[in-house]
């Protein structure tokens, strides 16, 4: 009985033990399957990814690309896809660590706590947006002020001596004096310089051959000229860009807005040629006008075409002929706007399709399509002291009819005839000079400086009256010339 019951006992023992190693068998057959079956799904993802990129490939106009690129924009395609969800994620964390805090801050309060938290964040928010562009406004009113608050009169250093700037110099009557790039330009012993509002020196440029030159500037274009041997150095924004030589003699360069010039000179064979060139020396046409003086020259639509305004003197009445010259046509390339008899211009300005022109006893407008011809302001010779054009008005200095009196009238008048502002003064400035809308008066004994509303802007004392005013830095700057120096005063 024994022996059997220990036979059993094997048996079933062994019974266990398969049944044991088949349950292990089976979970790590259904292990390594499950091993399979992820393998395969992430061939099968590769494959359909693979399959993607291939189609986009297969898209491209590009039909040539070999496989190991695919494979390589392949991977970069699944890395900055992989990288983008990463930053899904990240934001995705961020703003549930933002809620969970919100959340924590809130447990224990109430529904009226809460909202009148988030009203306080409301209002914190709005305020810190008010503040900011309460700061922008006033640092824009802040640059306003400094930049154009002068020339309305209001500046915080008005009247102050110290405020001038004094350059010494050697004078000659081959100096030139002008305006360049909004700075003050002299030319003086074969030197070119350009000086800022404090007087400090911030260009020089030294002429190559001994000449006296004749300088032509227009915004940010100069060209200096030796007249004699033709010979035409050109700038743009003090940089050198072009070094011409006309073969002839220059009388004149006129320049325009984008660095085109008209030049003219003369040659043994013809007196009066003007050619026009492009900034680099192209040109663009040559025409030959009559030997008659050239008062004035405008560069009009590109350079393409012309306005030359010449004086009449093959007859006994001296006048003055306007023309357009169309520099595209070959034939027939002149034509005639007007012919003033008995009258000279002595200032134009340019508006749109309209000229503003001074003659001897009135001030008129002629549209350059129409030929029309309408009169602005009739005057007498002897009742106009000074008429000064500016963009849109013009500034004059005159006294009233049948005045005997010192009394002077200035008037400040729009072209189409509205008038903007008017004062009177007890005696005439020796020199008047126009720039954007201030108008500068020089006395013997002080300098004068009006806006166009007829705002004093500026009044300064002076021991001496210079020879020259030259204005520069958008309005703001004055140099005054003397013989042996230049006070540069700020308004």
């Amino acid at each position: 009985m024994r022996k059997g019951k220990i036979t059993i006992s094997i048996k079933n023992g062994k019974r266990v033990r398969r049944a044991v190693q088949n349950e292990k068998l089976k979970k790590n057959t259904e292990v390594q399957e499950e091993k399979i079956n992820v393998i395969d799904t992430k061939e099968n993802t590769e494959n359909v990814i693979v399959d993607e990129e291939k189609k986009y490939i297969d898209e491209k106009p590009y039909k040539n690309i070999q496989r190991a690129s695919s494979g390589n924009k392949t991977k970069r395609v699944i890395k900055a896809e992989n990288k983008n969800l990463d930053k899904g994620i990240s934001i995705v964390n961020k703003h549930k660590s933002k809620e969970n805090k919100e959340r924590k801050k809130r447990i224990g309060k109430t529904f009226n706590e809460v909202k009148e938290e988030l009203e306080d964040e409301k209002y914190i928010s709005v305020r810190t947006i008010v503040v900011a562009v309460i700061v922008i406004v006033i640092i824009i009113l802040l640059y306003l002020l400094f930049e154009y608050g002068p020339i309305f009169g209001i500046s915080i250093n008005r009247g102050d001596s110290l405020n001038q700037k004094t350059i010494d110099i050697v004078s000659s009557d081959n100096d030139i004096y002008t305006m360049y790039n909004e700075e003050l330009l002299i030319y003086s012993n074969q030197k070119v310089r350009t000086y800022n509002s404090n007087g400090k020196m911030t260009w020089e440029y030294d002429l190559a051959q001994m000449f006296i030159p004749s300088i032509y500037i227009e915004g940010k274009y100069m060209a200096i000229a030796n007249n004699t041997n033709g010979n035409i150095y050109l700038f743009e924004n003090k940089k050198e860009i072009l070094n011409k030589k006309i073969e002839g003699t220059i009388e004149h360069i006129y320049l325009d807005e984008k660095g085109n010039m008209a030049v003219e000179y003369s040659t043994s064979g013809y007196k009066k040629i003007v050619g026009v060139f492009d900034k680099n020396g192209k040109s663009i046409c040559n025409t030959y006008l009559e030997n008659d003086a050239i008062i004035d020259l405008k560069l009009l639509d590109g350079a393409s075409k012309l306005l030359v305004i010449q004086t009449i003197s093959n007859s006994f009445k001296i006048g003055t002929n306007i023309n357009i010259i169309d520099c595209k046509s070959i034939e027939d390339n002149v034509k005639q706007v007007a012919k003033l008899d008995n009258n000279l211009v002595y200032d134009l300005t340019i508006q749109g399709s309209d000229i503003i022109m001074v003659l001897d006893d009135k001030l008129i407008k002629l549209n350059m399509q129409t030929n029309n011809i309408q009169t602005i302001k009739e005057f007498d010779n002897s009742q106009m002291l000074f008429i000064s054009l500016s963009n849109n008005y013009y500034t004059s200095i005159e006294k009233g009819l049948n005045d005997d009196s010192n009394n002077y009238n200035i008037n400040m008048v729009r072209f189409d005839g509205t008038t903007i502002s008017n004062m009177a003064i007890q005696s005439s400035p020796k020199l008047l000079k126009t720039s954007g809308v201030l108008n500068y008066f020089l006395y013997q004994d002080r300098l004068k400086v009006v806006n166009r509303w007829g705002i004093e802007v500026k009044e300064q004392s002076l021991d001496i009256s210079p020879k020259d005013i030259i204005i520069f830095n958008r309005q703001k700057s004055i140099a005054l010339v003397y013989t042996n120096k230049i006070i540069v005063t700020n308004i």
